[in-house]
């Protein structure tokens, strides 16, 4: 009688620690799997900010260039 009652406790004690490894295992995977997404948006939203910047700075530099050429070159020409 002693020998099942132990036996069932045994049973039940490793049935309860493997649910909470494997219950331990899976929350660990989502948590990894919740941060690998997460790095992934940060770095997908962070390279279109980039090339937002990088556009509008093309545009700012690009009509900077153009205002020099336009402004410079006369006074270039006056100095010679």
């Amino acid at each position: 009688m002693t020998s099942l009652r132990e036996y069932i406790l045994s049973s039940f004690t490793i049935c309860h620690s493997s649910r909470l490894f494997i219950r331990s295992v899976i929350h660990s995977i989502t948590i990894r799997l919740c941060v690998r997404y997460l790095l992934f948006w940060v770095t997908i939203s962070s390279l279109v900010h980039l090339s937002f910047v990088n556009q509008v700075c093309g545009h700012v530099c690009g009509a900077t260039s153009i205002t020099q050429e336009i402004i410079l070159k006369p006074v270039s020409g006056k100095k010679r």
